[in-house]
């Protein structure tokens, strides 16, 4: 074909594929369109209908019930001077409570999650009257909550006097000072807490003897005024008699001191403390078990002694009070549940 007759056949078919070509992208814009109208909901689309709801983002509400407010229990409210009280506090949200008195804290021992008890001792030289009793009672986190206050009224034991010579070769031990050096010796083993009943039953007797000396008597020496008294049971009887122990315990010290000789005291928990003095020799080491009547040591005249005997003290945290009362019967917390 020439040249010129293909351009002009190219020129009259062109124009109508380009009117094809129109047509079809009208058809597409009103399909599109029609499509479009339905999904929007246009007059010749069947209505649709959307419904959303909008839920709001609301934490849950969780009532929380108050712990019950703390209950407590004391023995007595009236005790006599080298007495004690026991003390029992019911609270939920406590980890731990101590009793302050007279200047000196002492820890409670938790029986079972929320249950407290524990002694309060009262010094045999603490001046009769009105006294005031704090219980502070600590949470998990260490924060002291609300306290318990409650007022004692401390009578009058009514200890007498006695006047005690000591030989020239002694007479040293009653210098200034000597005394309060023994304390603070005795301080790290008395302020050792095992939150552990570690006695059973009454306490009883550690050795053969007789009583001669009991606790509380004011003391003077070599004629000088009384300046203290006397923190112990004196139990009399030959040199070498057997001392036992008088209940269960740990020996949390052994040695010589210069007052009370050649010393033991057994530590058997919740602060409660038993010590045995001026023994002529001692079988038991520091960190031993005993058990009620297991041998100690014998009977001697060691340290500020006149004559052989067993001086037997109990104590808590250091302040001694009468032995006399753990022999007549258990001290013990309740048994509640």
């Amino acid at each position: 074909m020439p040249q010129r007759n293909r351009l002009a056949t190219l020129q009259a078919v062109q124009p109508s594929r380009l009117l094809a070509t129109r047509l079809s992208r009208a058809r597409f814009l009103v399909v599109g369109a029609a499509f479009i109208g339905a999904a929007c909901g246009g007059a010749d689309a069947p209505p649709t209908s959307v419904r959303r709801t909008l839920v709001p983002n609301r934490t849950p509400e969780v009532t929380l019930t108050p712990p019950p407010p703390p209950e407590w229990e004391l023995s007595a409210r009236r005790v006599p001077q080298g007495g004690y009280l026991t003390v029992e506090v019911i609270a939920a949200q406590a980890a731990k409570v101590r009793a302050h008195f007279a200047g000196v804290d002492y820890q409670l021992g938790q029986r079972v999650p929320g249950r407290f008890w524990g002694l309060v001792p009262i010094d045999g030289m603490e001046e009769p009257g009105k006294k005031r009793l704090r219980v502070a009672l600590i949470d998990g986190d260490g924060a002291e909550l609300e306290p318990i206050t409650e007022t004692l009224t401390i009578t009058d034991a009514g200890f007498p006097t006695e006047e005690v010579e000591i030989p020239p070769e002694k007479s040293n031990l009653l210098a200034p000072g000597i005394y309060e050096e023994e304390v603070e010796m005795l301080e790290a083993a008395y302020s050792t807490f095992t939150p552990k009943k570690r006695w059973e039953g009454p306490f009883v007797q550690p050795a053969q003897g007789i009583f001669t000396s009991p606790y509380g008597i004011r003391r003077g020496y070599n004629g000088a005024p009384v300046s203290t008294y006397h923190r112990g049971l004196d139990i009399a009887a030959d040199m070498g008699t057997p001392i036992s122990a008088a209940n269960n315990g740990r020996v949390v010290f052994a040695g010589q001191l210069k007052i009370r000789g050649n010393a033991v005291i057994l530590d058997h928990g919740y602060g409660i403390f038993s010590g045995y003095n001026h023994m002529d020799s001692f079988e038991v080491e520091l960190g031993q078990d005993l058990e009620t009547g297991d041998f100690i040591g014998y009977m001697g005249t060691t340290g500020l002694s006149t004559g052989s005997h067993l001086h037997w003290e109990v104590a808590l945290r250091g302040t001694t009070i009468d032995p006399s009362v753990w022999l007549e019967g258990e001290v013990s917390p309740p048994e509640r549940d």
